[in-house]
């Protein structure tokens, strides 16, 4: 449960929602995105603000939308015939061909879009719905733990593709993560959840999000992670007695 939990961000900022298990991380993302009922007020300052919510898992409905597969199911083949493809799927939500091909290209699904979408792996069903929520314009994207089981080259190029979101589109993105790099390397503003005996304590530290084109991958990196450990002692300050 979280309690008392007060913060502000700005337009056009990336706010990276950090924190261990159990911290409160996906229920104050699912509170942001008005999934879930809570007791409070979270305010916009855009009138009719739009937000795109990104699960961490999956359900799709059936080709005649009466039942609602979820992701473990990919394994029973039959109901794989009853399922849309990745095409079908996103032809549903936009009529924008190149726009999907682009997406597609980028976080390599191309050779994926006549698959059912009970064929994906987890990996493949992370970048797909990414792509979903990028082909429908937004002023908001909650992420909830977006880059779990991914390899470092797709990771890298969401990167990519979010920050050129906010430079060119003015989108405000929030990320839930446990991986404190990932955070440096994304947001300018991170947000650290820990519960404790007194109830939820909420820090903000300012951030500077690294440059993704100043210099290569692993040099970027490097510098994440070791600035990633100063920030480690907001989480777990005994670590560091």
């Amino acid at each position: 449960m979280l309690d008392a939990v007060s913060f502000q961000l700005n337009y056009n900022e990336h706010l990276a929602i950090i924190g261990s298990s159990g911290s409160g991380k996906t229920t104050l993302a699912k509170a942001l995105a008005r999934k879930i009922f809570f007791h409070g007020t979270i305010e916009f300052s855009i009138e009719n603000c739009s937000i795109n919510f990104v699960e961490q898992h999956y359900h799709f409905k059936n080709r005649s939308n009466t039942n609602d597969f979820y992701y473990q199911q990919r394994y029973n083949s039959f109901d794989s015939s009853d399922a849309l493809t990745v095409t079908e799927e996103l032809q549903a939500l936009s009529s924008n061909d190149d726009d999907a091909n682009t997406l597609l290209d980028r976080l390599q699904l191309s050779h994926r879009k006549q698959s059912p979408l009970l064929h994906l792996s987890s990996g493949e069903h992370k970048r797909f719905q990414l792509i979903k929520a990028l082909l429908v314009p937004s002023q908001i994207l909650i992420l909830d733990e977006p880059f779990v089981g991914l390899d470092l080259a797709n990771k890298w190029e969401i990167y990519r593709l979010l920050k050129e979101e906010r430079e060119q589109n003015g989108m405000t993105t929030i990320v839930t993560t446990h991986d404190i790099p990932e955070a440096i390397l994304l947001a300018n503003r991170i947000l650290v959840v820990r519960s404790t005996r007194g109830g939820t304590v909420i820090e903000a530290i300012e951030n500077e999000p690294a440059d993704l084109d100043a210099a290569d991958m692993n040099t970027v990196l490097s510098r994440a992670r070791r600035r990633a450990a100063k920030v480690e002692q907001h989480i777990h300050p005994s670590r560091g007695a």
